[in-house]
């Protein structure tokens, strides 16, 4: 034992302790918004005043952006979410079988929304979806409140957005621009370096790594946007550099540039960028290869991307949508609330609605993780964790102190350990289920209610609904990555083999080529799926580019125009597409044109690409 005091070991404890570190400073912020929202709640009279509070502790991120984003789609979600509330209660509010037909349909159009959109648009669409539930929270029994219930719904989000808005606003810096230059300028160099590369096989291995990086950072733009308006405005030209880059990556490879020279001079900063995008310019009578032009392109929109963003001559880019997992995930979701309802309905449980407004939003939010059961665990553990914890804490501590300084302080005592494992990806979803399951059985209203029977109810009702989301996630459709991995190999093929070919079309293809190696980046022994889709996403590269000179009034575009009219006739036959490109090329070496050697490759290239797929089909 050491004979140190035990005050004085406690000081010492004390002033070792940094506040000044990230996760010191995040908790702070966190708690101060829940302690603002709960008390603003608490101002103006609100219905259920702990639930913007809640609000404040789902949308509570390190990053500013984040919050903002979130915030305010997740107001444009509720309000959507508050309009539908009305209408199915006003329809089926005599009828709880159909309303909980209308609720599930809903939930599951929802879902299926946020497969297909992305970033923080896909967030506010299933937050309509699963709003509903809230909203209407009770009010079957007593429909007469619902329009009070809903608007109460709606003003505790309100609250919970506006209050973290504020301290975030206030106490946060904003770091996601620094973040973004720092990242293109190392991905620019990055690319350009595996470009130079001599040896296929690391060039391979690097580009797998490289394609999910960059549209990585299209991720990390959208949180941007929401905190800097400069950034903002560079937004889509940045995505447009990103497309080029990876068209550059999955391009085949060109020996018209001393690629090793080109990247040494990116590495001198803006005065090599600009010496290397002078040496990629075209001449006019040059036609540059397909990797030539896209590295060209990118070049020109981390140049001058405030520049084309004002005269607004960027295109917009096209991302791939996955129609069938929006199916899947829509009609998991609407199934599982429904089953979950006819369990309420049937048994006539007094608290069965309460499943309906967990299975919801956990059903909505688990849909597009990688690995749901996993996350169902999650909010499970964190529900086992709240229940002890809300009871110690409604029936124990909170009976016994008076005063709002007080009650916020032991609030926040219990919402630390929640706020510090979001922090952690691990632990995550857990901190997520313990902090929503706490904050609603400890209600803390104004005033207070102590109802053990309401406790037992409503805690049976989390671990049910706990326990039928990760059922249903082992049940209806699990998901499985290597019948993922197949099915986004197979549109790729689909796409390919499709006749006619656009930009867009290429920019769908290369984010599908980006998702199978975000995909297999985990799982190295199956990323042989990328390199054997690359061929596919050639062809398309080249084909788009021959398709360029004829708009651009190539000498041989009449020659062009015909082999690829050709080609196109015989999309189902590979090897027999071939032939009109290499008579064409044969055509065009006659005339003997130092100017169409770069022409005549691709046409080359292109055929033996097309014999090599139709070689492939034949085995």
């Amino acid at each position: 034992m050491s004979d140190t005091p035990l005050s004085l070991r406690l000081v010492r404890r004390l002033s070792a302790l940094d506040i000044t570190t990230a996760h010191s400073t995040y908790l702070f912020r966190s708690l101060l918004a829940a302690w603002l929202a709960l008390v603003t709640a608490y101002q103006l009279q609100l219905e259920s005043p702990w639930s913007a509070a809640s609000t404040v502790l789902l949308v509570i991120n390190p990053v500013q952006g984040a919050v903002i984003g979130k915030g305010s789609w997740r107001i444009l979600g509720t309000l959507l979410g508050m309009v539908v509330s009305v209408l199915l209660l006003a329809f089926f509010a005599q009828q709880p079988w159909l309303f909980l037909t209308g609720f599930s349909l809903w939930l599951g159009f929802s879902v299926a929304g946020m497969t297909l959109l992305r970033h923080f648009r896909a967030s506010g669409m299933v937050i309509a979806g699963y709003t509903v539930g809230l909203a209407t929270y009770g009010a079957l029994q007593h429909p007469e409140l619902t329009f009070e219930q809903v608007i109460a719904r709606g003003s505790t989000v309100v609250v919970g957005v506006v209050s973290l808005g504020i301290v975030t606003a206030l106490f946060s810096r904003r770091s996601i621009t620094a973040k973004v230059d720092k990242q293109l300028a190392h991905l620019t160099q990055a690319c350009f370096e595996a470009i130079s590369l001599s040896s296929a096989e690391d060039f391979s291995t690097r580009r797998r790594h490289l394609l999910a990086d960059l549209y990585a950072l299209d991720d990390l733009l959208a949180v941007g946007k929401a905190e800097s308006a400069v950034l903002a405005a560079r937004a889509k030209a940045l995505r447009y550099w990103v497309s080029s880059l990876s068209a550059a990556l999955t391009a085949p490879a060109s020996k018209a540039h001393d690629w090793t020279q080109i990247y040494q001079l990116i590495c001198q900063g803006n005065h090599g960028l600009m010496s290397a995008l002078h040496r990629l310019k075209p001449g006019r009578d040059q036609h540059q290869d397909a990797q030539s032009y896209a590295c060209y392109q990118a070049l020109c929109c981390l140049a001058h991307d405030k520049k084309l963003q004002r005269h607004k001559i960027v295109p917009t880019i096209s991302f791939h949508r996955d129609s069938r997992m929006a199916m899947i995930n829509g009609s998991r979701a609407a199934l599982t609330l429904f089953c979950g309802g006819a369990v309420w309905l049937l048994s006539g449980w007094s608290n069965g609605d309460t499943m309906l407004l967990i299975l919801a939003p956990y059903c909505s939010l688990l849909a597009l993780s990688p690995a749901p059961a996993i996350g169902a665990k999650g909010f499970l553990k964190g529900t086992l964790y709240a229940i002890p914890l809300a009871a110690v804490c409604a029936f124990a501590i909170l009976p016994g102190i008076h005063g709002l300084p007080l009650l916020l302080l032991v609030l926040g005592l219990f919402w630390t350990p929640g706020i510090l494992a979001t922090t952690q990806p691990r632990n995550m979803l857990a901190g997520l289920g313990y902090l929503v399951g706490f904050n609603t059985l400890v209600a803390a209203g104004n005033p207070m209610q102590f109802d053990g029977n309401d406790f037992l109810n409503q805690s049976v009702a989390w671990l049910l609904a706990s326990c039928f989301t990760l059922l249903s996630f082992r049940v209806l459709w699990p998901p499985n990555g290597s019948r993922q991995l197949a099915r986004l190999l197979r549109t790729i093929q689909a796409a390919a083999a499709q006749p006619g070919h656009s930009p867009r079309r290429l920019w769908r293809q290369q984010h599908r080529l980006a998702l199978l190696a975000a995909m297999t980046r985990a799982h190295p022994a199956v990323s042989h799926p990328v390199d054997g889709s690359l061929p596919l996403l050639q062809q398309q590269q080249l084909i788009l580019q021959l398709q360029q000179h004829i708009r651009d009034g190539h000498r041989h575009s009449i020659t062009l125009q015909r082999a690829l009219k050709r080609m196109r006739q015989r999309h189902h036959q590979p090897v027999r597409a071939a032939q009109p490109l290499r008579h064409a090329a044969w055509f065009i070496r006659r005339q003997d044109n130092p100017h169409d050697h770069a022409l005549i490759a691709q046409l080359n290239l292109l055929a033996k690409l097309l014999n090599d797929q139709g070689d492939k089909n034949a085995k």
